[in-house]
C-alpha cells in the first residue's frame, strides 16, 4: 500500500517519513506573499530544535527590526503535541495563528495536561502577534472585507489579489461567500452584523459583553472605557452542539477556514493528478493520501510524491513538498 501523508504543520524526519508541508505556506499564500517570504518563514524552523526537544533554553525570535534578536522563554506542553505540530521557531503558538487569544491558549494547555499561568499566556499571545504583523493584518483584512461585502450586496470585496468576499442569493437565501485562490467558494448562510459592546472587568481583567443600555450615554455616544466592535454571525451548527443557530465568526476564523480549505485544494489536486498518472487512490484521511501499491505497473513512492506535489496553476511558485513510504496496512504515523 502506498502511503502518502500531507502533514499540515511541518515535515517530520523518520525512518519512513511522510509529510506535505502546506500550513505555513498556505498562510503566506492567503496573505498573497512572495515566494521569498515563504522560504524565509520556513527557514526560521532551524532555530527551533531546542524547543522541539522540550529544552529549557530560551529560543531565538527575530524581531520586526532587521538585525535585532531577542530571547523568549519557551513553554513545552508535552513536547507540543504529536510531531511537535504546535510550535513555530521554537515558540508554542497553537491557535495563535488564527487569532486565538488567552482563553484558547490556556484551554489547549489544559487539554494537554499542563497549566499555564494566565500572565504567561498573555505574554505568549502578545509575543506572537508582535512578531507576526502580516498574519495579524490578514485577520483584520478578512474581517473588514467580510463586513463590507455583507453591507454592499452585488459586489466583490477583495482581501488581496487571491481571496475575496461577496454576497449571493444563488441558493434562494443570502450567503456570504469567500472565494479561494482555486476559485472554490466557502459559504456562510444568512450572514448578519451586530455591534457588540464590551467593558473591562477590573477583577478578572477580561472584556465582558454588556448591553447597549449600559454602553451608551444619554446622547447615544459610547461611554468612556467601553469597547464597541462589529461581530459577524451566520446560520450554522453551534459549537459543541448538534443544534443550529447563530454562529459567531471573525477574521481569525476566516483565516483558518481559508488555510484549511487551500490545504484541502492542494490535496485534492494532487489526488486527481495521482489518479491520472495511473495510481489507485483508496482514500484520504485529513492530510494523508493512501493508495494501493502495484510495483509490477512501475509504481513508485517517488512517482506518487511527484504527482501529489504538482503545482496547480492558481498557486505558481508555491513551495509544496511531500515525502512518502510503504506500509502493509494503514497507519497514522
Amino acid at each position: 500500500m502506498g502511503h502518502i501523508r500531507g502533514e499540515q504543520q511541518k515535515q517530520r524526519r523518520s525512518q519512513n517519513p511522510v509529510g506535505l508541508c502546506i500550513q505555513t505556506g498556505g498562510m503566506a499564500l492567503c496573505r498573497d506573499e512572495s515566494q521569498d517570504v515563504h522560504r524565509a518563514r520556513n527557514d526560521q524552523r532551524a532555530d527551533s530544535e531546542e524547543g522541539r526537544r522540550g529544552g529549557d533554553q530560551p529560543s531565538k525570535i527575530m524581531a520586526e527590526v532587521p538585525g535585532v534578536v531577542r530571547y523568549e522563554r519557551v513553554y513545552d506542553i508535552v513536547n507540543a503535541g504529536p510531531r511537535h505540530r504546535f510550535t513555530v521557531s521554537g515558540v508554542l503558538v497553537h491557535n495563535c495563528g488564527y487569532q486565538g487569544g488567552v482563553n484558547a491558549f490556556t484551554i489547549m494547555a489544559k487539554n494537554y495536561g499542563t497549566e499555564v499561568p494566565e500572565e504567561k499566556a498573555v505574554e505568549v499571545v502578545k509575543a506572537f502577534r508582535a512578531n507576526n504583523a502580516p498574519i495579524v493584518n490578514l485577520w483584520k483584512a478578512m474581517q473588514a472585507s467580510a463586513i463590507e461585502a455583507i453591507r454592499t450586496p452585488g459586489r466583490w470585496v477583495e482581501v488581496n489579489s487571491l481571496i475575496r468576499f461577496g454576497l449571493t442569493n444563488a441558493l434562494g437565501y443570502s450567503s456570504l461567500v469567500m472565494e479561494l485562490p482555486s476559485k472554490r467558494r466557502i459559504q456562510y448562510p444568512k450572514p448578519a452584523i451586530r455591534t457588540v459592546y464590551k467593558f473591562k472587568n477590573q477583577k478578572t481583567k477580561r472584556w465582558d459583553e454588556i448591553p447597549q443600555s449600559r454602553a451608551l450615554d444619554a446622547d447615544g455616544e459610547t461611554k468612556e472605557g467601553v469597547w464597541a466592535t462589529q461581530e459577524i454571525t451566520y446560520a450554522g451548527q453551534m459549537k459543541q452542539s448538534v443544534k443550529w443557530g447563530r454562529v459567531t465568526t471573525h477574521g481569525g476564523v476566516f483565516t483558518e477556514n481559508a488555510c484549511q480549505a487551500v490545504a484541502g485544494d492542494f490535496l485534492t489536486h494532487g489526488t486527481l493528478n495521482a489518479e491520472k498518472a495511473g495510481y489507485e487512490p483508496c482514500f484520504v484521511v485529513h492530510d494523508q493520501l493512501i493508495t494501493n501499491y502495484r510495483p509490477e505497473r512501475g509504481e513508485t513512492v517517488d512517482g506518487l510524491v511527484s504527482a501529489l506535489c504538482r503545482i496547480p496553476e492558481w498557486a505558481p511558485g508555491f513551495p509544496l513538498n511531500a515525502v512518502g513510504g510503504l506500509t502493509d496496512f494503514y497507519t497514522k504515523d
